[in-house]
């Protein structure tokens, strides 16, 4: 029922919020695999958001090139396709489907967990990164950043930075948030340990000429329950409003 409701607000709301030229927006999935849940997409769906992102002409970019300009207002549907936590099944499952669509995405690993159980190995982030995909930092142990002490925070942030530099041989200048949490000081310790910016929670599209804060991107979240209207719906704008007034109601950032 609740689903039905916020669909049907988002249907109403969409021919206002349309995501207009210079608009980009940065999708955030988790796994993808057989197992549907709030966080993680079956492959069989991905298939199809991505044929969705075909159909409408989006071709991705990355965040790097989103913020350095590099042309994509100008070159048409622009997409980024963010991932978090580096679980094995990126690999496995989203990369071969995206490269059937020209198509690649981000990956924030948790790097204390990388080579462990269903995580990403050193030799599969590499080959990802020589086909064009791009990393970032997601901490080390993925903890709650607003309760950490001064010093956790700078280890998180300074030893997954340096652990991912290691394996990809290059400076990582992207962060995205465990649990979409951030204070003022960990905002200021990403910029100080070398970081050029961060994905946050906060629901909506970037405007390429006027990011407000590089360090608190906006992104929208995918989850396995998300119908292709859904999909479609958030892709436009449709559920933007709806999960702003809902962070808002339960004081998240």
């Amino acid at each position: 029922m609740k689903r039905t409701i916020s669909r049907t607000l988002a249907k109403l709301i969409t021919p206002f919020t349309r995501t207009t030229k210079g608009d980009v927006r940065i999708l955030c999935y988790h796994g993808v695999n057989k197992v549907s849940t709030y966080l993680n997409v079956s492959p069989a769906l991905f298939r199809e958001h991505l044929g969705v992102l075909a159909e409408l002409g989006y071709t991705t970019t990355s965040l790097v090139e989103f913020l350095s300009g590099n042309g994509c207002a100008a070159a048409g549907n622009k997409i980024i396709i963010t991932f978090d936590d580096g679980y094995r099944d990126n690999y496995e499952q989203a990369y071969p489907i995206m490269a059937e669509y020209g198509f690649t995405g981000t990956i924030f690993c948790t790097t204390g967990s990388i080579g462990t159980d269903t995580y990403l190995t050193a030799a599969q982030i590499m080959e990802m990164y020589r086909n064009g995909w791009e990393f970032g930092s997601h901490t080390v142990t993925h903890p709650h950043l607003p309760r950490s002490t001064t010093k956790d925070k700078q280890r998180e942030l300074g030893e997954s930075k340096k652990a991912l530099e290691n394996i990809l041989g290059v400076h990582v200048t992207s962060f995205c948030y465990p649990y979409g949490e951030y204070d003022a000081e960990s905002i200021s310790l990403l910029e100080q340990t070398g970081y050029r910016m961060a994905c946050s929670n906060r629901p909506g599209s970037n405007r390429q000429e006027h990011v407000d804060n590089p360090y608190l991107l906006r992104r929208t979240e995918i989850g396995g329950f998300d119908s292709l209207e859904d999909f479609r719906l958030k892709l436009h704008g449709g559920f933007d409003l709806l999960h702003q007034t809902l962070h808002a109601v339960r004081g998240r950032p």
